[in-house]
């Protein structure tokens, strides 16, 4: 059971953004002070519970349709929330004609910005961004940003199918307006030996997404989720710390980072010469609020955070599109 105050009224001293818990088993006492408005308690106390966790993703390809998903999200209950907005991912294109030696870089990861707001609006429009197109650029000048609640999360840079040798690593998304903002992991080099390079890991809660690196002759790697902040020596290892700048909520006793997921290249190969296990880490993170669990990014087409190889050329198959998560607290 919970109490809040309405219009006037205060609950000891305290109006906006106060909410009272009495938990179950256990007994309270709110009594009204003078004028009818000025309350107190006794046996009861200020907490946060998650009341619901909503997710809105784009998975469009900008190749085919650059329609962006709009909408509004209309709050529940007015109290505390918590906005999260990602990017997509930039699309990492064939390397030069899709034959030879030559092999496209990896997709920059997924940037992430998030806002703690104790007195929200009513509602909060959203747009997000498509994924990525795995041709470059060519498809036209769509809009790669996704944007809720002032913050605003930009794709990285795309890359392109020209060029006589092997292209550079994508820059990851750049996040601006929100309370913390993080960048995602810049993609590797390709290279040569049918070498594609790794993808950029995302941008989480935990902090800045890491590079995914690239070389010549030898197997490539995605990089970590936001608190790795550096390539790995596996698939976009997920975060096992959080960035000093991150945002705490009070009472969130632990959260978890996605890690990235090998892929196959289009014959079924996990050979690394043809098909490195070039995923960056994915921004799906799991939440635990007390008793209560919530996800950001709660979407199995999250998962992919970078690029893989095909037999000739590597491209972004499995880019995603922006997601943003609306979290309510009584």
């Amino acid at each position: 059971m919970y109490i809040k105050p309405n219009g006037t009224n205060t609950i000891n001293g305290n109006s906006a953004g106060v909410k009272l818990l009495l938990v179950a088993g256990a007994s309270g006492i709110v009594s009204c002070g003078t004028a009818g408005t000025n309350w107190s308690s006794v046996g009861m106390v200020r907490d946060m519970i998650v009341h619901k966790a909503t997710t809105f993703y784009n998975s469009n390809n900008v190749s085919t349709n650059t329609a962006r998903l709009t909408g509004t999200y209309t709050t529940t209950l007015g109290t505390q929330i918590l906005i999260c907005v990602g990017s997509s991912v930039s699309g990492a294109p064939y390397g030069s004609a899709n034959t030879g030696n030559y092999r496209s870089a990896g997709s920059g990861g997924p940037s992430y910005g998030e806002k703690f707001i104790s007195s929200p609006a009513s509602s909060y429009a959203y747009e997000i961004c498509g994924r990525g197109s795995a041709t470059g650029p060519s498809v036209g000048g769509y809009n790669k940003t996704t944007t809720a609640g002032g913050i605003t999360a930009t794709q990285g840079a795309e890359g392109t199918a020209e060029g006589s040798g092997n292209t550079a690593g994508l820059a990851g998304g750049t996040s601006s307006g929100g309370t913390v903002n993080f960048t995602g992991g810049t993609g590797g080099a390709g290279g040569n030996s049918a070498i594609t390079g790794g993808g950029g890991g995302a941008a989480t809660r935990a902090g800045n997404g890491g590079n995914g690196n690239g070389s010549n002759d030898t197997a490539t790697w995605g990089g970590g989720t936001g608190g790795n902040n550096a390539s790995t020596s596996a698939a976009g290892a997920a975060a096992t710390a959080r960035d000093s700048n991150t945002q705490a909520i009070s009472n969130s006793t632990s959260e978890t980072y996605l890690a990235g997921s090998a892929q196959p290249n289009a014959s079924g190969s996990n050979n690394p010469a043809y098909s490195p296990l070039g995923h960056g880490a994915g921004p799906k993170t799991l939440v635990n609020f007390g008793s209560v669990n919530f996800t950001i990014a709660d979407n199995d087409a999250l998962l992919a955070g970078g690029q893989r190889g095909a037999n000739y050329g590597g491209y972004a198959r499995n880019g995603v599109g922006g997601y943003v998560t609306f979290v309510e607290f009584i």
